[in-house]
């Protein structure tokens, strides 16, 4: 979940040379994947947890393009093309993660110990919650994307 991706802030469209609607960027996400809870029942939808429809539901834009038969059947042909790399993305974060741990214990060190001296316990917007870790903060983003991708996965064929 996205809740900057609701066609509101940070999504930008251009054209195509020729004439085809296109959206380059993927981008912003701060307060996606479970990291915001101040989105909980627009529309219906909900910003926090795994579980159901934030973009679906809360955007008139995603909500008519949902209404065009030809469009649920180009997103499922679509979801079944790449939610076999999706399945990967539990692996990706945990082999990035590693190779960030060092620059996160320094990112966290206090000043004097030549770190950047942030806080890992202080709760700053968007996040709504503290882990307690890095290592748990990993773990969370696991579960939230494992947990998201099998909604999906079952949300997505019963369009």
């Amino acid at each position: 979940k996205n809740c900057d991706g609701n066609m509101r802030g940070s999504c930008y469209m251009s054209l195509t040379k020729n004439g085809k609607i296109d959206q380059p960027l993927v981008w912003d996400f701060d307060i996606a994947f479970g990291n915001a809870n101040h989105i909980t029942t627009e529309q219906g939808a909900s910003s926090t947890g795994p579980e159901g429809w934030y973009i679906k539901t809360c955007s008139p834009w995603f909500d008519r393009l949902f209404e065009d038969p030809q469009f649920v059947e180009e997103l499922k042909a679509k979801w079944n093309e790449v939610k076999p790399q999706l399945d990967l993305l539990p692996q990706f974060i945990q082999d990035h993660a590693n190779q960030l741990k060092y620059a996160s214990n320094r990112n966290f060190a206090s000043k004097e110990e030549g770190g950047a001296g942030w806080n890992i316990h202080e709760i700053m917007w968007p996040n709504y919650v503290d882990r307690g870790s890095y290592d748990n903060e990993i773990k969370f983003l696991k579960d939230f994307v494992v947990k998201r991708l099998a909604w999906l996965d079952q949300n997505i064929k019963n369009l």
